[in-house]
């Protein structure tokens, strides 16, 4: 996000986009590891001459227009350009661009608006005009959403734990039941189970 012009601007945008993408691998590392890199400039003031709101940017062969060098694209958002009412947002860029530039005057999320990052960003840039008794509010419905949450995972937790005992213990009792039928002795039958010697006795008297 860049707020007022300045000199260099081009060659800053250069220098960013080229050193994020060198930085991806070592030196001694294969070029292919490169992923592609696209630079994108939100701008509060004009610099291009192209009338959209939006320009990009990319490296072509000047006579043919081939697009043989791919990694890295130059996209700028003018927004002294975009002058979009919110009932003419079609896509979900003009949405975005639209809460960027005008969020903060806003009383209401717009109609329309589908994407729920965006009204997210909405709502929390709504919280700056909020007052200290809305702020605090607002924290405790997200405590109390977070505390029933986490007592739901708790008993979640719980069960499934307690349902793998059960299992387990089925297993040693349903062990322990084959090794007294084999007249192995209560001891041995407790050293090799985990049941306790009171437990094995139980089986015994159960066969």
């Amino acid at each position: 996000m860049q707020v007022a012009a300045l000199d260099g601007l081009d060659k800053r945008v250069l220098y960013y986009a080229s050193k994020s993408y060198a930085a991806q691998i070592n030196r001694g590392n294969l070029y292919r590891q490169l992923n592609p890199t696209f630079f994108i400039g939100i701008l509060d003031f004009k610099i291009t001459k192209n009338q959209a709101y939006i320009s990009r940017h990319k490296v072509v062969d000047i006579q043919t227009g081939e697009h043989y060098i791919k990694d890295i694209a130059f996209n700028f958002i003018e927004l002294p350009k975009f002058n979009k009412p919110a009932n003419k947002l079609k896509t979900i860029i003009d949405q975005w661009v639209y809460f960027i530039k005008n969020a903060e005057n806003l009383a209401l999320i717009p109609e329309g608006t589908t994407d729920e990052g965006l009204k997210k960003a909405y709502e929390n840039a709504d919280k700056h005009n909020w007052t200290e008794k809305e702020l605090d509010a607002y924290d405790k419905i997200f405590m109390q959403e977070q505390d029933d949450r986490g007592r739901m995972n708790f008993a979640i937790r719980k069960a499934k734990e307690e349902a793998v005992q059960i299992t387990e213990k089925k297993t040693q009792n349903k062990i322990g039941a084959n090794f007294l039928k084999a007249d192995i002795s209560i001891k041995t039958v407790a050293e090799n189970t985990g049941l306790t010697f009171e437990e094995v006795k139980n089986l015994l008297h159960k066969s």
